[in-house]
């Protein structure tokens, strides 16, 4: 089965989704692009997710974009 989205959100010019995975894991998706952490998707629990998505979405809150 393929991943499905569980959550999206839009914050400015990005968009943010978390996709469950077939076996339970969750991974995030920046501008239909996973999230990389030392060059790996980054996977982890629902909680962890999120709590990722928040972080990414306030260090994106405070670049300057062009």
């Amino acid at each position: 089965m393929t991943p499905v989205a569980v959550y999206t959100d839009t914050y400015g010019a990005y968009a943010y989704s978390v996709f469950k995975e077939d076996h339970g894991n969750y991974f995030l998706v920046i501008n239909e692009e996973p999230y990389c952490e030392n060059g790996e998707v980054f996977h982890g629990s629902f909680s962890e997710a999120s709590a990722k998505l928040e972080e990414v979405k306030l260090a994106h809150a405070d670049t300057p974009q062009d």
